[in-house]
C-alpha cells in the first residue's frame, strides 16, 4: 500500500529519533497491489513523515472507511427517498404522513386538492383541524391503539372539512411505521 494524506497530521509523537505523525479522520488516497488508487477515510498512524508526497511508514490503520462503498451507500439512501416521494406525490389517492402527536410532516398533491389546501397549509396542521368535529374522538382512540402497541393500522370511514367548511366523506387507512424499539416513528395515511 502507499498513502497520500491530503492534510496536515493531527498530532505527532516523539519517538526516539524519528517522530510518528497521526493523521485522524483525514482522506486518505491509497494505491493496492496493481497500481489501482481508492479513496478512504480514517486513522493512520506514519512513522519517518510527512514528506512532500506525504507518505512514510505505516506504524498501524483503524477506522478505515471507502469512499466509494460510503457513497453506493448514501447514494442508494438517496434515491430511496427519492423514489418514495415521487410514488407519494404521484399517487392518485389523498396521502399524508403523520407524526407522533398527530401533525402532518407530508402531504400529497392529491390530498390538498381533495381538501382544497395547498400543501404548505396541512403540513405542520394536526389531522383533527381537518377532522369533522364527531368523528375526532374515534380517530383519536385509533391513534391511541397504533401508540399502544395493540394494533398496526385501521380503516376508517369518516367526515373531512375542506377549507371551505364542506363536509366529505373519506375512507381512511392508517399505518404505524416504527423505530426498531418498536416506539411509533410516524403514521402514512391513504384516503380515498
Amino acid at each position: 500500500f502507499v498513502f497520500m494524506m491530503t492534510g496536515p497530521p493531527k498530532f505527532t509523537l516523539a519517538r526516539s529519533s524519528a517522530a510518528v505523525y497521526v493523521y485522524k479522520g483525514q482522506l486518505i488516497r491509497v494505491r493496492w497491489k496493481g497500481g489501482r488508487f481508492r479513496w478512504m477515510t480514517g486513522h493512520v498512524s506514519v512513522v519517518g513523515g510527512p514528506r512532500a508526497d506525504g507518505a512514510g511508514i505505516v506504524l498501524g490503520m483503524h477506522d478505515i472507511d471507502d469512499l466509494i462503498v460510503a457513497r453506493a451507500v448514501a447514494d442508494a439512501a438517496r434515491r430511496k427517498e427519492e423514489r418514495t416521494r415521487v410514488t407519494m406525490d404521484s399517487a392518485a389517492v389523498g396521502m399524508a404522513i403523520i407524526d407522533p402527536g398527530g401533525h402532518f410532516v407530508h402531504v400529497n398533491p392529491a390530498l390538498a386538492r381533495m381538501l382544497d389546501y395547498e400543501e404548505q397549509h396541512l403540513v405542520g396542521a394536526t389531522f383533527a383541524t381537518v377532522t369533522h368535529p364527531d368523528d375526532v374522538a374515534r380517530g383519536m382512540r385509533a391513534v391511541g391503539e397504533l401508540m399502544s402497541g395493540t394494533a398496526e393500522g385501521f380503516t376508517q370511514r369518516k367526515r373531512y372539512l375542506t377549507r371551505t367548511g364542506e363536509v366529505i366523506w373519506v375512507d381512511l387507512s392508517v399505518v404505524a411505521v416504527r423505530r426498531p424499539d418498536g416506539t411509533v416513528d410516524h403514521f402514512v395515511a391513504q384516503l380515498v
